[in-house]
């Protein structure tokens, strides 16, 4: 009996957990509505993160991780602009120090809610099938390795993987550990990226995002046949 209702109110405990926690983000969802296109245009535009960022003064660099984070937990939103303006605003240097504290932190977050709520509440963030898609490749023989793959190119939502990687057994530190090294080469990228269109070096931008698209165009063309290749 008393194993039955220790269990009773771990199940009651986690359970409130969920029903809070899904409250909390159905008002969001719910206030954040109406600006929800003027939030996107604000994301999206480096320059418009700068003019926000710089509106706040000697605080600007909290709300820019600030925006980081968020970024990552609500998956839809696209990093890659946000990185870029870390760089326009701060240097290659001190965007992609500024860019890493927010990612790693909104992705500790994001691990812990798949973790810890699981997939009813993951579903508010991404959609099932690109969950299962993930989940299933980082479930594989050689899943460690596909985890670093699609973290080192750029343009795959990581946000995304992330989520995954909390519904597996992945142990967090492993998970973190890859993932914090494999997104090192595209973070700097993007912060430089941003620093040259900062002091107009437009023949460095053009280089740079040469560059990171001929590393996207490889991944996307080339991702089944390295899942192919690992299985072998």
């Amino acid at each position: 009996m008393k194993y039955q209702s220790r269990n009773w109110l771990k199940i009651r405990k986690y359970l409130m957990l969920f029903i809070i926690f899904s409250i909390l983000v159905l008002s969001g969802i719910v206030i954040t509505m109406p600006y929800w296109d003027s939030i996107m245009a604000l994301l999206s535009n480096p320059d418009n993160i700068k003019n926000f960022v710089e509106s706040y003064g000697m605080y600007g660099t909290l709300v820019f991780i600030a925006f980081q984070i968020i970024q990552i937990v609500i998956a839809i939103i696209p990093g890659e602009p946000i990185q870029i303006a870390g760089g326009y605003i701060y240097g290659t240097f001190g965007g992609f120090i500024l860019s890493t504290i927010g990612i790693m932190t909104g992705s500790v977050i994001a691990f812990f809610i798949s973790r810890k709520f699981g997939l009813p509440v993951v579903k508010l963030f991404v959609k099932q099938d690109k969950l299962f898609y993930y989940k299933d490749k980082f479930e594989s023989k050689k899943g460690l390795l596909i985890i670093f793959i699609l973290c080192f190119i750029p343009g795959v939502p990581k946000d995304i993987l992330v989520y995954a990687a909390g519904l597996t057994l992945i142990r967090f530190r492993i998970f973190f550990t890859i993932y914090f090294f494999a997104r090192i080469p595209a973070g700097i990228l993007a912060s430089y990226m941003g620093a040259q269109l900062g002091q107009n070096n437009f023949g460095g931008f053009v280089l740079s995002a040469i560059i990171a698209v001929i590393m996207i165009g490889t991944g996307y063309f080339f991702k089944e046949k390295i899942y192919r290749l690992l299985k072998s």
